[in-house]
């Protein structure tokens, strides 16, 4: 065995994951390092998806991300990705853009619901009301932040995500 197949659909199995953002960075991180151990040298993440938006860029690219860099190098933390790529992507809005992402990933992590082959837990039941007051807190918090018009533009994207996400939970 030289390849492996993930799949990072969360959509597929559950419509309202179609709106709602799925990061287990690191969780993917450790996946991946336990395949490189083992002498996995290819890896293909299905990643296409049933998204209600066109543009799945505000919704799914930190996980992308952080996986393709993973693929570069196994041994990078998600925490070191994302810090970078905020620092890049939010300027002075990095810090509580970093705090949106990290409590996202960490309610996945905690989350003791079940899921299944082809279906994450109930949206609702990863990011529950005080999940998703504090990641709403971090967005606004990262708006006040940010003064290039840029830099507004995305954070705006990702408020606009994260409305449309708790939509979909309530």
């Amino acid at each position: 065995l030289v390849g492996v197949y993930e799949w990072w659909i969360p959509s597929c199995g559950s419509p309202t994951w179609q709106s709602v953002p799925w990061y287990p960075g690191d969780t993917a991180l450790k996946n991946l390092r336990f395949w490189y151990r083992r002498g996995i040298r290819y890896m293909c993440y299905e990643t296409y998806g049933f998204e209600k938006n066109p543009d799945p860029y505000p919704l799914r690219w930190p996980l992308r991300y952080v996986g393709a860099c993973g693929l570069w190098n196994p041994k990078v933390k998600a925490r070191q990705v994302m810090s970078e790529a905020c620092r890049k992507l939010y300027g002075p809005a990095a810090g509580p853009m970093l705090g949106f992402y990290q409590t996202l990933e960490q309610a996945a992590m905690d989350c003791k619901a079940k899921g299944y082959n082809w279906a994450l837990p109930a949206a609702d039941t990863v990011y529950p009301p005080p999940v998703q007051t504090k990641a709403s807190e971090y967005l606004q918090e990262a708006l006040k932040a940010a003064h290039d018009p840029a830099i507004v533009d995305r954070v705006r994207d990702e408020i606009a995500m994260w409305e449309e996400a708790r939509k979909a939970m309530a």
